[in-house]
This record gives C-alpha cells, structure tokens and sequence, in this order.
C-alpha cells in the first residue's frame, strides 16, 4: 500500500510538474540566447503555456486528495477541520 502511495503521489507530481518546468525553462533559454527567430520550440502558444502553468497549480488540490485516499490519520483530522469550520460559518 506504501509503495502504491509514493508512486501515485510521485506520478501525480512528475505528470503536472513536469510541463511546467520544461516549457518554463526553454521559454528562458529562447529568452536569453534570442532564439524566437531561429527555432519553433520557442514559439509556444500562449493557451499551451497557460494549461501548463495552470497544470502546476492542479497538484496543489490535487496533493489533499491523494493524501486523504491513502492515509486514515490525515482524513479523520482533514474531515474533523472540515466540519468544525462548518459549524463556525
């Protein structure tokens, strides 16, 4: 089961992660050495570059999920949170 968790929580990582970088990385390389002209990797389109980015932030919800799948500890404190903010409101 531990070695299930670590290669979902990693794969999940590696998947949305991943993109971002390498598209943020050539995009400063095509930057710095004036490379728009020359190649058609830095001709990223804006929408691309967008879902990448916006593919970074999914892990962030995605990281509670993924704990709360696979560990009773974090889902019993992430549920009691969840219910006492609920009974603040």
């Amino acid at each position: 089961m531990i070695m299930l968790y670590c290669v979902c929580l990693q794969g999940v990582f590696l998947f949305c992660w991943v993109p971002f970088f390498t598209i943020n990385v050539s995009n400063a390389i095509c930057i710095r050495y004036e490379l728009f002209d020359v190649s058609a990797i830095c001709r990223i389109d804006p929408i691309a570059f967008s879902l990448f980015t916006w593919l970074g932030y999914v892990n962030s919800f995605l990281n509670p999920v993924i704990y709360t799948i696979f560990n009773n500890e974090f889902r019993r404190v992430f549920k009691s949170l969840l219910c006492s903010w609920k009974r603040t409101t």
